[in-house]
């Protein structure tokens, strides 16, 4: 019976340790860096020709992110998305804002896994043509804590992009890592 006692106050000093770090009223500032790269093919058929054309894309993307923690292991916070456009018909940059939610998961000592739900809108440039674009994207992430206030993070998203003037998602799935600030 000692033994029962003994880890159970052992596990509940280990579990309140993990979650001071990620507990209500915690704030947090920090960034994301992402890198994607794809090849996008399109078939137009008219008549009984058919027409190939590809393209290659490249996106570079930094995020500033703020969130508060509502509830302990609850955020909720903004990125500020600013995207550098490639490809081979020409190059572009963006900006957007992605209001999110995360649900961490404690799973070790200074280890957490997350999962990630964004809604957003912005806009995007290119030459003399600009459009606005909404996003979604959800995925897992995990947390390491460096210290009890700094956390390595990366999260692997899939991404749902819709320019305004198309018909056609741009859908994508990137990895991101980024270093957060808790205070």
């Amino acid at each position: 019976m000692k033994k029962i006692i003994f880890y159970l106050f052992l596990f509940y000093g280990i579990s309140t340790h993990v979650n001071a770090q990620i507990q209500k009223g915690t704030k947090t500032i920090g960034g994301q860096i992402s890198f994607s790269s794809r090849s996008v093919s399109s078939t137009a058929t008219i008549g009984s020709s058919s027409r190939t054309e590809s393209e290659s894309q490249t996106n570079l993307s930094l995020a500033p992110i703020g969130g508060i923690m509502i509830t302990d292991n609850i955020m909720v916070g903004t990125e500020v998305k600013l995207v550098v456009l490639g490809s081979s018909s020409g190059s572009g940059s963006g900006i957007g804002l992605l209001p999110f939610g995360r649900y961490y998961y404690p799973a070790g000592e200074k280890f957490y896994i997350f999962g990630e739900l964004a809604l957003g809108f912005g806009s995007v440039k290119g030459g003399s043509s600009s459009t606005s674009f909404s996003e979604w994207h959800i995925g897992p992430g995990a947390s390491y804590f460096l210290k009890d206030n700094v956390a390595i993070e990366a999260a692997l998203n899939f991404n749902s992009l819709k320019y305004k003037d198309s018909s056609l998602a741009n859908n994508s799935t990137t990895l991101h890592i980024g270093l957060q600030f808790y205070f």
